[in-house]
Order: C-alpha cells, then structure tokens, then sequence
C-alpha cells in the first residue's frame, strides 16, 4: 500500500465513523434503534438490502467459489436471488408491514405457537453470531494475504489474525451500538457506492491483465479437466465430486428452497424494509434491491474467473480476491479497492449483529421479562439492552472464527449454515401464510424433524450410506440437497401433524392467513394482543 491508498482508506474509514455516531443523537425509543422508527425511505432500503446481503464474504466467497467450481457460482446471485425478491416485494413483505411485526420469528409464534417462535428466533440468533465469525475469518485472511502482515509487523500469522478482528470490532461497535438501523442504513448507502466504485475497478484492470475475455476463458480451458465446466452456468450430474453445483440442486435446494427462504425469512433482510416509513418505501425498497443485485455476480464471480486464470493452482481459494487487490491494482486504486472490501465487511458485520440483537430483545428477552415483571421493559431500557446485546453478538462472533478455516471455502461455510434450517422455516411460512388448516402444533413438528433431518444430512449421513446415496449423491458439501430435503420432510410431517390434531378455529387466523385480513390499523391491534396473550 501506497500512503495514498492509506490516506483514502483512512478517510473512509474516518468519514464512516463520524456520520454513523451523528444519529446517536435521534436514538430515544427501542423502536428507534431496532426499526430506525420506521422512517426509511426505499432508496436507502433497497441499498442498504443490497450490501446486507452481499457483504465481505461475498466479495471473498463469490470469488473463492468462482476460483473452485466456475461460473456457476453465479447462480446464487441472479437465480437465488432476483425472482424471490420480486416475489417478496409484492406478497411477503407488504404483509409483514401491514402485520407490524418487529421480526419474522415474531409471525411465526402467532401463527403457530410461541414455543416456535422461540425455537426459530433461537436458530437465527446462533445464525447470526457464526455468520460474524465467518465475517471476522474473511477479514483476517484478506489482510493477512493483501497486506502481508505478519512479514510486515514481524509477528506470528495467529497475532496478526486476531488483531484484525479486534480492529474490525472496534469499528463496527462504535457506530452500531450508537446509532442503530439507522445509522447502520446511512453508512449501507455510503457503503454500496464505495463498493460498486471498487468492484468495477477490480474487474477492469483484471480483465486487462489476461486479455479479455476471451483471454481470460482460453487461460481457463488450457487448465485441463478440472475446469472442463467452469464457464457454464448450468452443471450437469456427471461432472464429478469437484463440481458442488449440479443444476439439479441449483434448481431444487436454492431457487426452490434456500433463495425464497432466505429473502422472505432472513431478519437482517426483512428488518430493513420493517424500517419503511410506509408499505410504498417497503415495496420499492426490495425491488430496488433486487435490480442492484443483477450486477453482483460480476463484480464478485468474473474476478474470482481471472484470479484462476493469473494465479493457477492456489491451494486456498479464499486467497483468490486478496491478489488481485494486491498484485494488480496502482495506486490510489489498491486503496479505493480495500476501502470497498471494508464497506462490504463492515456493512454485513452491522447487519447480522443488529438482526440478532432485535432478535434475542424480542422475540426472547422482552417476552420473558413480561412474564416475570408483568409489564413490558421501558424505552430507555430497550435502547440500552440493544447496545449491549449488539456487543455481546460481535464478541460472540470471536469464538466461531476459527471454526471456519474448517471449510473450503468462505461462500460453503455460509450455505451450509444457513441449510440447517432455511428449509423448515419455509416450509412454516408457507404453510402458515397461505393454509387454514396447519395447527399450532404441526409447526412445533414441522420444525424440529426439518432440523434435525438436515443435521442428520450434514453432520452424520455417511453412517447412513442409504441417505448418503439418496439424498446427498455422494456430494461432500451437499448444502443445496439438504435445504431441499429438509423442507419436504419439514412440509410432510406439517402435513401429518396438521391430520392428527385439533383443526384451528377461523377465528384465532385472522390477520394470519391471506383471505383473513382486516384492514392494516385493525390487523396491528389484533395481533398485538393475540401476541400478549399468548405470551
């Protein structure tokens, strides 16, 4: 690094820091913190979605996945995300608003029952904390290789790993914990900017360095049989133990199962347009997001095409973004570049940590506190647990860190987490939002086999050879079948458990189930009490 490309780091890092702790000052309420009190408007939101979503690991993983499997690795972004945006935007998320709920889990309690609610606000709190370990061990691997700074500071490479989580922290905590959702949403458009600024650069100048495109796939197809479909979209079964991506399961575990789950499900996604002034900013807001995310891939998965074609043979992937960074870029570029990989990390870092924080406050603590005191926490109160909370959550993050050198790459530690249950919390929305007939118990059913059957699909089918065979393929990181999977097995036993039990009364449905809504005022009231009740 130049002192120029620390200097404009500098200054971002600086500019980012002042304007999130300008909005401490507007933080009085714990509506305020958690919901920016829902005055976002859908520019903001559809930004702030964007760079929620796509974030450090994206920058790292798209590229890692892009370096290992190809360019199917894309399919996360334009067939995994862009339809089950538009279909949120116009089905899923105007409900949300007009129900006036604070989290998904929050729904999900009302619907069926509030062990569920606990039980999924559970998942997504555990979700969230390891995501920010996943966050922290890409931050440490893209300093360590760009900058080299175990060389440089003449220290031990776990020093200079550790270090650079603490920093990360550091940075994220100061503005995070005093502004909240809205401080995080401003620095999230301050953010996007930076990052698609960088990204572009990154993918100019690589594609210069080994000639175009054309250069870039004649470099690829002169690599042999391992990158024999590394420029096809759609992989078939054959392709071999090497290709994670066959379309069978891009079709069935992500467009089917993982991207509706995650867009319509995922509390530091939907918390954002939870935080629209009205249902038009809501809306316009997803949809916005939805049109930003179709440039992702390029920005994300053509690099990490270039970095195999300059840099063959690399043993960990994850390197793949970091050398371009390093080994490309001019001055005043390299800066601009590593400044945008902050925005990305950073933008993550905030939104996983503020989506488990409103997570735990409301749909655990705040419940449990009304049992015990007989009254809800005050404003004051819920402002101050929320800072601490979103404290605990990035110290939190710290002990899955090392964890996630496990995996081969950063984007299949990602998936693979979220497989565990983004199946069996679809399968409940669904179930939930568009039938009469579930029961409050078959979403305790449907939940805990869909779980425990994707646990047994990660962690223990090779006991099993029949599963191995049936329901993974013999795949080594086969997150896609296991998403698809466990939401049928989430699905049937709903299905059975629903036969079996008492049918639920119309009545308790209303502002639950389309076909039974009243109007939003109304909707609010009733499922504010129904809620209180239950609890």
């Amino acid at each position: 690094m130049n002192p120029l490309d620390w200097i404009i780091l500098a200054v971002y890092l600086g500019g980012i820091l002042w304007l999130g702790t300008r909005f401490a000052k507007y933080v009085s309420t714990g509506q305020d913190f958690l919901l920016a009190g829902r005055t976002l408007s859908w520019w903001a939101i559809g930004m702030g979605i964007v760079v929620a979503d796509i974030g450090a690991y994206d920058l790292m993983g798209l590229s890692a996945g892009a370096y290992t499997y190809g360019i199917s690795q894309a399919n996360f972004d334009w067939i995994g995300c862009v339809p089950a945006m538009v279909a949120a935007a116009f089905v899923f998320i105007p409900y949300y608003h007009r129900a006036g709920i604070y989290t998904v889990p929050e729904y999900l309690g009302l619907r069926f029952h509030p062990l569920v609610r606990s039980m999924v606000s559970l998942l997504w709190v555990l979700f969230a904390a390891c995501t920010l370990g996943i966050f922290f061990h890409a931050t440490a691997v893209f300093l360590n290789t760009c900058f080299q700074l175990p060389q440089v500071l003449g220290v031990s490479p776990e020093t200079t790993y550790w270090g650079s989580i603490l920093v990360t922290i550091l940075v994220v905590a100061v503005y995070t914990v005093a502004g909240g959702l809205a401080a995080i949403t401003m620095n999230d458009v301050v953010h996007l900017v930076v990052m698609f600024v960088g990204g572009v650069t990154v993918l100019v100048l690589g594609l210069a360095l080994v000639g175009g495109p054309a250069g870039m796939a004649e470099k690829i197809h002169a690599q042999g049989e391992a990158c024999r479909y590394h420029l096809r979209l759609l992989v078939p079964t054959d392709a071999g133990p090497g290709h994670a991506f066959p379309w069978p399961a891009t079709l069935l575990g992500l467009a089917l199962v993982l991207s509706p789950a995650y867009w319509i499900g995922n509390q530091a996604i939907v918390q954002k347009c939870l935080g629209a002034k009205d249902l038009w900013n809501a809306r316009g807001g997803m949809l916005w997001a939805a049109l930003l995310k179709t440039a992702i891939p390029i920005m994300g998965v053509i690099p990490g095409l270039i970095a195999l074609a300059a840099f063959p043979g690399l043993e960990d992937s994850n390197q793949a973004y970091p050398l371009l960074i390093r080994d490309l870029l001019p001055v005043g570029a390299k800066g601009l570049v590593v400044a945008a990989f902050f925005a990305a990390l950073l933008s993550s870092v905030e939104a996983y940590a503020s989506s488990g924080t409103t997570l735990f406050l409301k749909d655990l603590a705040e419940p449990a506190w009304r049992k015990f005191k007989g009254a809800s926490p005050s404003e004051k109160s819920m402002v101050l647990w929320g800072r601490i909370l979103t404290v605990l959550f990035l110290l939190a993050g710290l002990l899955y860190a090392t964890q996630a050198r496990r995996f081969k790459t950063i984007y299949d530690n990602m998936q693979t987490l979220f497989s565990l249950f983004q199946g069996p919390t679809l399968a409940l929305l669904l179930a939930g939002m568009f039938t009469k007939r579930a029961t409050r118990a078959a979403g305790i059913w449907g939940l805990a086999v869909g779980v425990t059957f994707a646990g047994i699909l990660t962690w223990a089918r090779k006991d099993f050879p029949l599963l191995e065979r049936l329901f993974t393929y013999g795949l080594e990181d086969p997150y896609l079948y296991v998403a698809w999977w466990s939401f049928a097995a989430a699905a049937l036993a709903i299905l059975l458990a629903s036969l079996f039990t008492e049918k639920p009364d119309p009545e308790s449905l209303r502002g639950l189930v389309y076909g039974l809504l009243p109007k939003e005022e109304k909707t609010q009231e009733l499922l504010r009490s129904r809620l209180e009740g239950d609890e």
